[in-house]
């Protein structure tokens, strides 16, 4: 096998981060490794790849253009999520109904090659399957509000012991902040409205409040070390009083208004720290990737609708009866 050349960019790795370059090196290798096994026959092993009789073997070129092709693919679902979804659904639907066929010249060995394919597309592509997530719609509906939420916790540095408030808590955002803080070991107070508060204290929450709620008269001043604030609005003032010295807000919503009344002598009096929370910080999706695969969360589905029922998915999302997420479907 020909030694690989060491581009500038892999010698420019090696010496910013030289345990990440030794992992790379090593996966780089095995997967150079298992590409040659596979392109170069044996004494056993005849035409490589596929279902026809004139399939044969690889150039070397064509071995190392198609291992590149691979590592690429391999960062690619590595960092992008979007490109891990569609591989989700792509191994979900394809990858069990593909069958191959070896052509080694030898029953057994063709046999084994062919139970190890069936095997890795049942067992191992299915990424969905081995996590446990009978839906994709159960995937679908982790990325943006349990990031954005995690953004927030992340943001105002929710600690363990510490008293939250959490606003808007049986939407999607809401209802993935009470989870995510739990699992912190925070103290949760969740404000919802209507008849939510069952299903918000199922989620995790230690205290369920009316939306309405008047906070000077539950709680009195200095109460809460941070609050988790999705929709804005007349309480925007009643939460910031209800926060301790040095607490800290977060936001990342305004459904019940954005335009908002500050005592700046709350402000500085205080101490207190405000945070507006959009663009997700960079450890947000690994940290909630690994949450997922722990199953220190899980979804939270009020419903899901066809792509075509888009219009009756958005009557419903209005009503505000929902706790949690509402997909569509493709």
């Amino acid at each position: 096998m020909p030694t690989p050349k060491i581009s500038l960019f892999e010698r420019a790795i090696a010496g910013l981060a030289p345990r990440y370059a030794l992992e790379r090196a090593i996966a780089r290798d095995k997967l150079t490794l298992f590409g040659y096994d596979a392109a170069h026959p044996g004494t056993l092993r005849g035409n490589s790849g596929g279902m026809g009789k004139n399939a044969g073997s690889e150039t070397s070129k064509m071995a190392m253009d198609r291992l590149a092709l691979m590592w690429d693919a391999r960062d690619l679902e590595r960092n992008m999520p979007v490109i891990r979804c569609v591989l989700d659904r792509t191994s979900q639907y394809v990858c069990g109904t593909v069958q191959y066929q070896a052509q080694t010249g030898d029953e057994q060995v063709d046999s084994v090659y062919e139970s190890y394919w069936q095997n890795w597309c049942n067992n191992v592509a299915d990424i969905t399957g081995r996590h446990n997530f009978r839906m994709l719609v159960e995937l679908a509906s982790f990325p943006c509000a349990f990031s954005a939420a995690e953004n927030i916790l992340g943001r105002i540095g929710l600690n363990a012991g510490e008293r939250v408030l959490i606003t808007g808590a049986s939407g999607g955002v809401g209802s993935a902040a009470v989870q995510l803080a739990k699992r912190r070991g925070a103290e949760v107070v969740a404000m919802v409205g209507g008849d939510k508060a069952e299903a918000v204290r199922a989620l995790g929450a230690d205290l369920v409040v009316p939306r309405d709620v008047d906070l000077q008269a539950q709680f009195g001043a200095d109460h809460f070390d941070a609050a988790v604030d999705i929709v804005g609005g007349a309480g925007f003032g009643a939460i910031l009083n209800a926060l301790k010295r040095g607490g800290r807000y977060g936001v990342a919503g305004a459904i019940s208004g954005p335009l908002v009344e500050l005592d700046l002598r709350t402000l500085y009096l205080k101490d207190l720290r405000l945070f507006g929370c959009t663009v997700l910080d960079p450890e947000v999706f690994p940290n909630l990737v690994g949450y997922i695969e722990r199953a220190e969360i899980r979804p939270c589905i009020a419903a899901t609708y066809p792509l075509a029922e888009i219009v009756q998915a958005q009557e419903a999302f209005l009503t505000k009866r929902h706790v949690g997420k509402i997909v569509l479907t493709l």
